[in-house]
């Protein structure tokens, strides 16, 4: 219902109560009363809207943490994986290494030392994806606790200072005219440092 019509609807009933002098005073007040009880419930309404932004805000949050949580693992599963193909290369030099020394037990050859190449061509592509598996592991963690750090939003109070808050309640926001927020990277790179309350 709107307002105008609950407005329009008390007076009209207030008028005919006041000009009807038959019923007592007590429904008079009970009329009152009742308008100004519905009055005060569309007040009420703004905060409720503002309770169902802030649930929305952290529902979105909570769905961004869960995607970077399944992107860490599906990195884990990637770096498992190189592991493996390192080990595998790791057993092949293995074999090739048994292989050659019972051809050299058996004759010095061109056909030994050109197994001997491989075995070391072997060993050195070994090395080498043993290597960038390590690279990647180190990238990869660099990711994600840079994907970690993105999420995380920080408030920030434009004219108290260079200092970034992680709780929206702290000590140090409270004589802030404003506050606004934003991830903590970008908090970092514009020369923001950690509120001293929350050291």
């Amino acid at each position: 219902m709107s307002y105008l019509f609950l407005a329009f609807l008390g007076s009209a009933l207030i008028s005919l109560l006041f000009f009807n002098r038959q019923r007592p005073r007590k429904w008079r007040r009970a009329l009152i009363i009742i308008i100004a009880l519905i009055g005060l419930g569309g007040s009420l309404m703004p905060v409720a809207a503002a309770n169902s932004n802030k649930t929305s805000q952290h529902q979105v949050d909570v769905r961004e943490n869960k995607a970077t949580r399944a992107n860490s693992s599906a990195l884990k599963k990637q770096l498992a994986i190189k592991k493996k193909e390192a080990s595998q290369l790791t057993k092949q030099v293995a074999s090739q290494s048994r292989l050659v020394k019972k051809q050299q037990k058996a004759s010095e050859s061109e056909s030994v030392r050109a197994a001997s190449a491989s075995i070391a061509a072997a060993s050195q592509a070994s090395e080498a994806a043993q290597q960038q598996a390590a690279i990647q592991a180190s990238q990869q963690a660099q990711q994600a606790a840079s994907a970690q750090q993105v999420e995380q939003m920080v408030t920030i109070a434009p004219n108290s200072g260079k200092k970034y808050h992680l709780d929206p309640n702290c000590r140090g926001l409270s004589r802030a005219n404003s506050t606004t927020t934003m991830p903590l990277s970008q908090a970092q790179a514009e020369g923001y440092t950690l509120c001293r309350w929350e050291d």
